[in-house]
């Protein structure tokens, strides 16, 4: 984010001053982030009933957290998809259907493939759901699972030097050569 000139890893950090070898800056950083830069504009693109708009952020929050949960770093290694079955207990056809309907539809076509839905109608318990073979997913409710999951990655990064350092991996991979250009300006 780019504000007067000074390019920010969140609100309250700029990326020039990002150490990523300090631990306790880089998970306040990441998780201050997430929420102002993902959760909070998807819960208000949701109380507005904005549900295109949530619904592609949602997936590009889900692309991110699968990243840096995994450590993954290649393309076409199904993160999306496993993580999807993992943190929101899809099975791997809808995993699979999400993906290709809804995060490369949405994101790279601009639309929505194979009569996919979204849905703010509460018969929709699950945030994603196969009905009569189309994908329909609920905002609200994977905007919860989203917040959820992200509670639980915040402890994991704090307790597990394991998951912390597939993280790290992933935020130097995204990051460093930008910090390190940024800080000989």
């Amino acid at each position: 984010m780019n504000i007067a000139g000074q390019i920010y890893f969140s609100p309250s950090v700029l990326l020039c001053d990002l150490d990523l070898e300090n631990k306790e800056q880089v998970l306040k950083a990441f998780e201050e982030r997430i929420r102002h830069y993902y959760l909070m504009p998807i819960a208000e693109l949701n109380v507005a009933k904005y549900a295109f708009a949530a619904g592609a952020l949602e997936l590009l929050l889900i692309d991110a957290l699968a990243r840096y949960s995994t450590g993954s770093t290649k393309k076409g290694d199904k993160r999306f998809e496993t993580w999807c079955q993992k943190y929101l207990r899809l099975d791997v056809v809808v995993s699979d259907k999400l993906y290709v309907n809804f995060r490369h539809g949405l994101l790279h076509e601009g639309h929505i493939k194979n009569l996919g839905q979204f849905s703010y109608d509460e018969d929709f318990q699950k945030p994603v759901a196969l009905v009569d073979d189309c994908i329909v997913v609920n905002p609200v409710r994977l905007q919860n699972s989203l917040e959820q999951y992200l509670e639980g990655f915040l402890v994991e990064l704090n307790k597990d030097e394991k998951v912390y350092e597939c993280f790290l991996k992933c935020m130097k991979k995204d990051f460093q050569k930008e910090i390190n250009k940024l800080r000989k300006l």
